[in-house]
């Protein structure tokens, strides 16, 4: 049996990498659930027929990146000297490019 999907609007709670990696997934996901990503590479291809006709992402803060928007007030209690730590002003380009807050 098939099942058809009615769900048109969805929304996300949450811009952090978890939000925006469920957002890029859903936009590359088409009606009948077969994803357009098929590698990291894939160049932003969308489906032709896209499994939601709206998707909202809500974010309480003034810009993405949960715990990894990095701010003036960020706790940088963290050694400078490590590095296998990804700081945050390095990752926020990536996930600004995921959305279209720029």
């Amino acid at each position: 049996m098939t099942r058809v999907n009615s769900i048109k609007k969805i929304a996300i709670i949450g811009a952090g990498p978890g939000g925006l990696t469920t957002l890029n997934e859903l936009l590359h996901t088409a009606s009948d659930g077969s994803s357009t990503i098929v590698s990291p590479t894939s160049n932003g291809i969308l489906p032709a027929n896209p499994a939601f006709e709206e998707i909202t992402v809500f974010e309480q803060n003034d810009s993405i990146g949960g715990v990894w928007n990095y701010t003036k007030d960020t706790d940088p209690a963290f050694p400078e000297d490590a590095s296998d730590y990804s700081k945050p002003q390095s990752l926020r380009p990536h996930l600004v490019d995921l959305t279209n807050d720029k």
